[in-house]
């Protein structure tokens, strides 16, 4: 057993020398066929970690696949040892790989494990897993479907930048961070729910999401970076619940395109009268209408609260709701992403309290 140890441990030191030549070299692992010495399993290289130093492997660490690779099953346990981790760069530029399925046992996925992997066409992302790494699909360019389960509390910088497939994410409730560039250059993107709890739309989270229709922006961002939702063609319309919300102020923070140096925004603005978004559409000559105004006739008013409570009547009695998407942004003054009676009451406080100010 001691000899096993022994060799295991000359094992680490060769490989982690190996690799250290080839970063060195600037080069990346995974551009290059399984590695000379490396521990390999079918076509995966792969470490073992002792991660407390005892002398004892805790787990297995998937380090390199080969390029030639197209289905690939990372395996829950080598011998007796558990897979925890895929590394940083594991499957970089596997170009042929169409399907990887992941163990329940990997709990890490490296910075950019999966990039420039262009034939892969979906993932369901194990459920131990906690976040999304930096630029871990980043041009994707097949994939067209990833399951994230509800334990996942952030997703990285470029985690999905230029997944061109890539036509919408169900975002858990979990997650509270989403990194720049995140969805930069999704082109097929059509929609997304970005969750409460998320803080910052950071530079270029949703640049050149050309096919972006929608976007709500829940009440706990407190902050839109430069660049954020540039460029985005299709965006009808765009709520903002927070009425503090912090917008870099210039045309090219949220735009539908531009020609030359003019900027345009032909959808909606859903704001909160008085807001900072208000302030941000005035500023770059955008339409905007508030929150809470049903109607769409420009003002809030007895009449919007009696909508909006019709609405949630009809849905709290089990029946169809007759608003359309739009309707339901602007009537949603809560900012909780539904038609309820707190909306209703909301609306009418607020125009009782603009009477009295005549």
């Amino acid at each position: 057993m001691a000899r096993i140890n022994f060799t295991l441990k000359i094992g680490k030191k060769i490989l982690s020398a190996a690799m250290s030549a080839v970063l060195g070299a600037g080069l990346l692992s995974a551009s290059y066929p399984l590695t000379v010495g490396a521990l390999t399993y079918g076509v995966l290289n792969y470490k073992l970690i002792d991660e407390d130093n005892n002398g004892t492997d805790d787990y297995v660490e998937i380090t390199h696949c080969d390029v030639s690779a197209v289905n690939v099953k990372i395996p829950e346990k080598i011998g007796e040892i558990p897979t925890r981790k895929i590394g940083k760069e594991a499957f970089y530029n596997c170009t042929n790989l169409k399907s990887v399925s992941i163990p329940e046992s990997v709990t890490e996925i490296g910075i950019a494990a999966f990039a420039c992997c262009s034939s892969l066409e979906s993932l369901n992302v194990p459920s131990r897993v906690k976040s999304i790494s930096s630029y871990t699909f980043r041009e994707c360019k097949g994939l067209k479907s990833v399951k994230l389960h509800d334990e996942i509390t952030s997703i990285g910088e470029g985690a999905f930048k230029e997944c061109e497939s890539l036509e919408g994410l169900s975002i858990p409730e979990s997650v509270n961070s989403i990194g720049s560039y995140a969805f930069c250059k999704c082109l097929s993107l059509k929609s997304i729910d970005i969750p409460e709890g998320v803080t910052n739309i950071g530079e270029q989270t949703f640049l050149d999401c050309i096919s972006l229709n929608s976007l709500f922006i829940p009440h706990s961002v407190t902050n839109i970076d430069m660049n954020a939702i540039n460029n985005c063609k299709e965006l009808k319309s765009i709520v903002i619940s927070n009425p503090e919300c912090k917008i870099y102020k210039h045309p090219t923070t949220i735009n539908t395109g531009y020609v030359g140096a003019i900027f345009k925004f032909d959808g909606y603005f859903c704001v909160h009268e008085g807001s900072t978004a208000q302030e941000y559409a005035e500023y770059c000559d955008y339409t905007y209408i508030f929150i809470g105004d049903s109607n769409a006739d420009g003002k809030l008013s007895a009449l919007d609260a009696s909508i909006i409570f019709s609405e949630y009547k009809k849905l709290y009695g089990g029946e169809s709701g007759s608003f359309d998407q739009l309707q339901k942004d602007r009537s949603d003054i809560s900012g909780d992403g539904k038609i309820t009676a707190i909306d209703a009451s909301k609306v009418f406080s607020i125009y009782k309290e603009n009477y009295k100010k005549g």
